[in-house]
């Protein structure tokens, strides 16, 4: 389980999502002011994604089912840079929010879904591989 890479890059996932939700708090009380069904959504899709790159972990015998788990946490990312993308565009176009006032640190914080997309692909990437090399050894049997 371990030793494969993928489940580096599901577990860097993960950890970065968990980053995310930690510390979400330091952009949250910025657009929730302006979006208040925000918080929960944001909150809800992170852990659905971290659940399901977690979950993608321990389905290592099975790599059919592993590859459609990370398929679907990949879209709930990006589903969720998305609703932040949009939600801070429409924040950007106010007149009554200032984005100047969003500190360095809430901007690492909003990166930490897009990077856990990127090991995401890497991860599913992976597994299409060993799937690949399982079919190969299979033929030559």
């Amino acid at each position: 389980m371990i030793q494969r890479i993928q489940t580096i890059y599901l577990l860097l996932s993960a950890a970065l999502l968990g980053v995310f939700i930690s510390l979400g708090g330091s952009w949250l009380l910025f657009a929730s002011a302006a979006f208040a069904w925000l918080p929960p959504v944001a909150y809800g899709l992170a852990g659905l994604t971290a659940a399901a790159a977690l979950l993608s972990v321990f389905l290592y015998k099975q790599r059919d089912q592993q590859h459609r788990v990370i398929t679907a946490a990949q879209w709930l990312d990006l589903v969720l840079v998305l609703v932040l993308g949009v939600t801070f565009g429409m924040l950007s176009y106010r007149t009554d929010t200032d984005l100047a006032t969003v500190d360095i640190g809430a901007l690492v914080v909003l990166l930490c879904p897009v990077v856990a997309y990127v090991f995401l692909r890497l991860a599913q990437r992976g597994v299409r591989k060993d799937i690949e090399l399982v079919r190969s050894m299979d033929r030559l049997r």
